[in-house]
């Protein structure tokens, strides 16, 4: 059972991400696979864009505020080359 006082909302939104630094931890490359793994600090934001209430009929739209964002991106990239 949804909740009595809930708004149904559709949202576009718009997210910028700028990495701050991008580090490299090892690299390996042999003759049939390569390996590596980078660990990236970014920051950004996300800008609604349009939004519209779906459910229920008349009810007002909400207050959308441009949110910060901050977090790590941890990538593994291993590959296999075949012969």
């Amino acid at each position: 059972m949804p909740p009595i006082n809930a708004t149904l909302v559709s949202l576009n939104s718009l997210q910028v991400e700028f990495p701050i630094l991008e580090y490299r931890l090892f690299r390996t490359f042999s003759m049939n696979q390569s390996s590596g793994l980078m660990i990236q600090p970014y920051a950004g934001f996300d800008v609604p864009m349009k939004s519209a209430v779906v459910s229920p009929v008349g009810a007002p739209k909400p207050n959308l505020d441009t949110i910060p964002i901050v977090g790590i991106r941890v990538v593994f990239d291993w590959r296999h080359y075949l012969n």
